[in-house]
């Protein structure tokens, strides 16, 4: 057996073998000779785990390179690493490469793409190995007796296809590198001709199996959607994970006779293409205007490169949208009320708790224009909605806890009297529009009586209120910049979390009525970040400043 296979039995396993033959019966061979002067080496380390990463396999790869057509590697495009974890590779052409590192001790796999190699020696940063992960494709046609072939460009990584492998249109792939992974294509032919691109690259995640699926063969539409959040954009100087990315659709972007008449075909997909979890929250082709959330696993600060990808135009396609995925539980929502039923429909919560609410005395039978598609106009005398079986469970966060409590507000007038937005009783917690006009934020407990801060408020215009519990601290924040953060306490005893929670009026109280409209009204068992509150804004205002279509 030559060094070839031996490394390439390293790297992808034997299942990689059978296609792994396929780079060798071509003439076309990729790599250089020894001429230094014109070339370059590549020198760095790998770690796993905690030590150094001795007797791991190291080849880089041309970005050019299809493990289809071309020829093998040459070996000068190889080396394994020594007792320190150390590798040397080269004399090699200058140009732009991939990394490939795999470890037979411990299965640990990598990554690296868009490495410049340019003349001389070229010393890189140490690495680290990860556990390896796995992908399910979803091709964009059955699988044939013929048989056909998935592949990575820019790397020695493909896999056969064929009914013996996959099942209905789907393709399992194992023992992949963990990390972002180069463009992904698929070829009914074994010679990769006339490939698709699956992906235009795909992460993958150790130890877990990444969905990945064709769209862009079974959608007719596509945009890019990206996320701008440097100094022109939504200006955050902090990661933000897992959160609800509002897109406005409107006829200046989108063409509504393009899509299925509720939207049932729309799509969004990271950049690797993973589906992403989204909810329609509004979809109006006579009107041409949509609100969707999608749920983005990271933002990034200070950063307009990275994006996701919107598909629609499949006649065929089902509606997958799912609140419950967007906001979810587990990343801190416990009730997000979009407020968007009409007067006398229970007032859905998206999240999988299911805090749906009854409306009470309603007098408008079909919604308002909100922030966010419709909201809910609120009368100031008998209109309110209250939250069933929700004094106990995750609505009834401890006092001095961590919740957060967020809501667009249309105040009609400042009229020096108490209009309650949402609380949990008077001894509980909940924000309101306070009877010296101003918002306020307030959390009872037994040591410190009520416990609130304030700022002043304004009628007549849409505003973002987020007021924010983190333990001894308590923070208000308006149209995302904190205008608040100082205590006041008023001492007295008696917590009280036997009552419901009501958006539009305060529990056991005969008056407090909130007069005027609200949206999106959403409570968190998490104090959220300022960065999160300030994405938030950006993003949900009417002119946003975070999305750019391209």
């Amino acid at each position: 057996m030559n060094r070839t296979t031996l490394v390439r039995r390293s790297l992808y396993g034997a299942g990689f073998l059978a296609a792994m033959t396929l780079c060798c019966t071509s003439d076309r061979v990729a790599g250089t000779g020894t001429e230094t002067s014109t070339k370059g080496i590549v020198m760095g380390a790998l770690y796993a785990g905690s030590g150094a990463a001795s007797h791991t396999a190291v080849i880089v790869v041309p970005q050019s390179y299809n493990p289809l057509v071309d020829g093998p590697i040459n070996d000068a495009n190889k080396d394994t690493t020594d007792a320190n974890g150390n590798y040397s590779v080269g004399p090699i052409d200058t140009g732009l490469y991939n990394i490939e590192a795999a470890r037979d001790l411990d299965g640990t796999k990598l990554f690296m793409d868009n490495v410049v190699v340019g003349l001389g020696d070229n010393k890189r940063a140490a690495d680290t190995l990860g556990r390896p992960g796995s992908m399910i494709v979803t091709l964009p046609m059955p699988v044939t007796s013929g048989g056909g072939a998935l592949y990575f460009s820019g790397s020695t990584i493909s896999v056969p296809v064929s009914p013996a492998n996959a099942v209905g249109n789907q393709v399992r792939i194992d023992s992949l590198p963990p990390g972002q992974l180069s463009s992904l294509y698929y070829t009914a032919s074994s010679n990769a001709v006339d490939p698709v691109k699956i992906a235009d690259s795909v992460r993958i995640a150790p130890d877990r199996a990444t969905p990945v699926v064709a769209y862009s063969a079974l959608w007719k539409f596509s945009r890019k959607v990206y996320l701008n959040t440097t100094a022109s954009g939504a200006r955050i100087y902090a990661k933000v994970y897992h959160f609800p990315v509002l897109v406005r659709l409107t006829n200046l972007n989108f063409t509504f006779g393009n899509a299925k008449g509720n939207g049932e075909d729309v799509r969004f997909v990271t950049s690797g293409g993973a589906p992403m979890p989204y909810q329609i929250e509004r979809w109006d082709p006579a009107q041409q205007r949509a609100e969707v959330w999608v749920s983005v696993d990271t933002v990034y600060p200070n950063d307009s490169s990275r994006y996701f990808v919107m598909y629609w135009g499949n006649t065929g396609a089902q509606s997958v949208a799912d609140g419950a995925k967007v906001f979810d539980t587990a990343n801190g929502f416990q009730a997000v009320w979009h407020l968007n039923q009409t007067g006398t429909d229970s007032v859905l919560d998206a999240t999988a708790n299911r805090f749906n609410g009854v409306s009470q005395g309603a007098t408008w039978a079909s919604p308002v224009a909100g922030e966010i598609g419709a909201g809910r106009r609120f009368d100031g005398w008998s209109s309110f909605v209250v939250i069933p079986n929700s004094a106990a469970g995750a609505l009834n966060f401890p006092g001095g806890g961590h919740f957060t409590l967020s809501a667009w507000v249309y105040a009609d007038s400042l009229d020096n009297g108490f209009h309650q937005i949402l609380s949990k009783g008077d001894r509980q917690y909940g924000f309101q529009l306070h009877n010296i006009n101003q918002w306020e934020i307030f959390d009872f407990t037994n040591a410190a009586g009520w416990q609130s801060v304030r700022s002043p408020a304004t009628a007549g215009t849409w505003k973002y209120v987020v007021g924010v519990r983190d333990g001894a601290n308590e923070m208000l924040y308006v149209d995302g910049q904190l205008t608040s953060n100082g205590i006041i306490s008023r001492d007295s005893t008696g917590r009280d979390t036997s009552l419901n929670v009501y958006i539009g009026k305060q529990a056991a109280s005969p008056w407090r009525y909130w007069k005027g409209i609200l949206d999106e009204v959403c409570a968190s068992s998490t104090a959220r970040s300022w960065d999160w509150i300030f994405l938030s804004y950006m993003n949900q205002k009417e002119y946003n400043t975070l999305i750019v279509f391209k």
